[in-house]
């Protein structure tokens, strides 16, 4: 599958202008959220990042044994988890240090099918 990057003013429109969010626009060009930061970034946006000032209001947080659940026993990556919360891998990642879980040294722990899915 061939990606296609988008112009500065497409990225900036839909960025900048629509206020949209990365995980939003990685959606539409079916990229990962670190690809659209990386656009951001090649083209001189300012990037807002994601703090939980800017997650929607009903944004639930979850808790500490649904993230070990879905880590140590679905063997999802960070990506995924963030993927299922919309947010990105740093966010999941602080979360984890905040709640004192230990993140797998080795990625290819991770369940790498692509045809797993998990319903919540």
């Amino acid at each position: 599958m061939v990606r296609i990057k988008p112009s500065k003013e497409e990225l900036e429109q839909l960025y900048c202008i629509k206020k949209m969010y990365v995980n939003q626009i990685a959606k539409i060009f079916n990229v990962a959220n670190d690809t659209v930061k990386s656009w951001i970034i090649h083209y001189n946006l300012k990037y807002r990042g994601i703090g939980s000032r800017k997650l929607p209001k009903a944004f639930v947080k979850p808790n500490k044994e649904t993230l070990s659940k879905m880590y140590n026993e679905e063997k999802l990556t960070l990506r995924e988890i963030g993927n299922i919360f919309g947010v990105g891998k740093t966010t999941v990642r602080r979360w984890f240090n905040r709640y004192g879980l230990n993140i797998r040294s080795n990625p290819s722990d991770s369940i790498l099918d692509p045809t797993h899915q998990i319903q919540y």
